[in-house]
C-alpha cells in the first residue's frame, strides 16, 4: 500500500505565512495463525514515510515583516507486532466463565 499526500496550507496571519509538505507512505501488513483453528493470530506490520517540506513565515512586527523560511526532509520507520485471540473465542470464554460463576 503506497499514499501520496500533499497539503498546502496558506495561514491567516497578517504577514500570510505558507507551508507545503509532500509526503509518500508505505506499509505492509501479514497476520499469522499459530493454531489449527486459528484462534491465536499474530499481525506484523511495517510502516515507513518521507517528506519534503517548505515553510515561508513572515511576521509583522510593529511596522516592518521579517521573512522565516525553512526547507527540510523528514522520514520515519515502524514495526509492529500485535497478538489477538478471534472475538468468537473472547466471548465464548466470557459466557463460560458466567455459567461457572
Amino acid at each position: 500500500m503506497q499514499e501520496l499526500y500533499t497539503i498546502s496550507l496558506n495561514l491567516k496571519d497578517i504577514g500570510g505565512s505558507k507551508e507545503n509538505q509532500i509526503m509518500l507512505k508505505s506499509g505492509i501488513f501479514k497476520s499469522i495463525p499459530f493454531d489449527h483453528n486459528n484462534s491465536l493470530n499474530w499481525t506484523i506490520s511495517a510502516e515507513g514515510f518521507i517528506s519534503r517540506n517548505e515553510m515561508n513565515r513572515k511576521i509583522l512586527v510593529l511596522d516592518e515583516i521579517f521573512n522565516a523560511n525553512s526547507h527540510y526532509y523528514a522520514y520515519g520507520a515502524a514495526v509492529t507486532k500485535m497478538k489477538y485471540p478471534k472475538p468468537s473465542e473472547q466471548v465464548k470464554e466470557q459466557v463460560l466463565l458466567h455459567m461457572e460463576a
